[in-house]
């Protein structure tokens, strides 16, 4: 069995795969998805993230704040928009079948500013495609 760990480099805007050897070494270092010029207006930043299914990532952008679906290689195949006034920083598929898309949004990154101002929320979006293993 292959085992593979993907990381998010948000300020490279890129996801970066290695293989985990059988002793837990990583291996086999490669751009998953290149994600400089995958939105309008570019780049992509991502941030909390959380694998599907599919093979897929849900991704929060720290650029635009919204949540997009990135398919291996880099392609946008689905886009969440955080409220009215919020950015999105993390995301995780989870409820009792995988498919709820929970999205961590705030205004901004001052955590000074956001703890005086308590208005983060979690939101939940239903999405077709759950969550891969464990949450």
């Amino acid at each position: 069995e292959t085992r593979t760990l993907i990381v998010g480099e948000t300020f490279r805007s890129r996801y970066t795969a290695f293989t985990i050897a059988t002793d837990g070494s990583l291996t086999d270092r490669r751009v998953w998805a290149d994600l400089a010029s995958a939105t309008d207006p570019p780049p992509l930043r991502p941030d909390g993230c959380a694998l599907d299914a599919e093979g897929h990532i849900w991704s929060a952008d720290a650029g635009s704040g919204r949540c997009y679906r990135i398919a291996p290689g880099g392609a946008i195949v689905d886009r969440i928009d955080p409220p009215a006034g919020l950015r999105f920083f993390a995301c995780m598929l989870g409820g009792s079948d995988g498919r709820t898309l929970l999205g961590c949004a705030a205004r901004g990154y001052d955590e000074a500013i956001e703890s005086e101002s308590r208005d983060g929320v979690v939101t939940m979006t239903r999405v077709d495609v759950p969550h891969s293993g464990l949450p």
